[in-house]
């Protein structure tokens, strides 16, 4: 009787359940550290391994940073694949590490994915099919961006193709950003290969000297399904100079088409010269949604919980 009257004073009053509009979640009520999203960081771009546990476990894995400069678009969301990678298939990137330093991106904001093997559980994968020591004008190359440039074919084709495994064989190869082999780090296809076929490239970065810094260089993805704001792999929003409003229009984004996730925007200062290190910084004030622990920039080492 009382489970009727329960029912019965609902009905009455609408307790139906109500949609909630995205400015109204507030699932996160815990004060986030978004400063220890700066130290993680921070301590992925300065571990330098050459693998992640075996031959087949590329670095990128579990150490250095993804990351995807972006312009700000009503068209479409920045997290999603863009129109030209869903054309060809691939999804182009950057890598930040302390031993594949560069100078700038190609925007002055993007995103971070998390790293591969400290994803949360209901976060999609990545799927990193090749990596370019240089920029290396993917949209227009064939294999979803890893094969060849149709009017340089034989120095652009895949590294492995023409007999490349190293990073010296690399350079002795390359003769323009465009007439550069990629290292094919699939692992369908490289073999039990894939984690000396990254390092390789990463290494080929360091023998161009300054020709690298003064550029960045590329990976490539496969592409995921559009809209799927709640279990893309999107760790923290990111700009450099004058990108701050940005970053700050796709934090907004982000939070009201995932309906609640918060993810942090994270100031990162490039290297001035070639020796230099990339540092990555938090500010509170910086924010548009979520409630933050007010606080500088962190220092704690990360590395020693990896």
């Amino acid at each position: 009787m009382k489970l009727f009257m329960v029912v019965f004073l609902c009905v009455l009053a609408g307790c139906s359940a109500r949609y909630k509009e995205p400015d109204e979640f507030n699932i996160q009520q815990a004060t986030i550290d978004g400063a220890g999203t700066a130290s993680k960081l921070q301590a992925l771009y300065n571990d330098t391994r050459i693998d992640c546990g075996g031959p087949r476990r590329p670095a990128f894995l579990c150490s250095g940073i993804i990351g995807r400069a972006t312009v700000k678009s009503t068209a479409y969301h920045v997290w999603n694949p863009s129109p030209t990678s869903v054309s060809r298939g691939g999804v182009s990137w950057s890598w930040l590490r302390r031993d594949s330093t560069f100078r700038t991106f190609l925007y002055n904001n993007g995103y971070f994915t998390y790293p591969i093997f400290d994803s949360p559980a209901d976060k999609i994968d990545i799927d990193v099919f090749c990596v370019f020591p240089l920029n290396a004008g993917t949209n227009g190359r064939t294999e979803n961006g890893c094969g060849n440039v149709p009017s340089q074919p034989l120095t652009s084709r895949p590294c492995h193709l023409s007999g490349i495994t190293t990073a010296q064989q690399w350079l002795s190869n390359y003769r323009t950003n465009n007439a550069q082999c990629g290292f094919n780090v699939r692992e369908t296809t490289s073999g039990n290969h894939s984690a000396s076929a990254y390092i390789e490239g990463i290494r080929a970065m360091a023998l161009l000297g300054a020709t690298s810094f003064q550029g960045w260089n590329e990976i490539v993805s496969g592409i995921w399904p559009q809209n799927i704001h709640r279990t893309v792999p999107l760790w923290a929003f990111f700009y450099t100079g004058s990108g701050l409003s940005d970053a700050q229009y796709n934090q907004r984004d982000f939070y009201n088409a995932s309906r609640g996730i918060v993810a942090p925007i994270i100031r990162v200062t490039m290297p001035a010269t070639q020796g230099g290190s990339a540092s990555f910084q938090f500010f509170s004030g910086e924010q548009v949604v979520g409630r933050w622990q007010p606080t500088e920039p962190a220092k704690a080492d990360y590395a020693k919980a990896l």
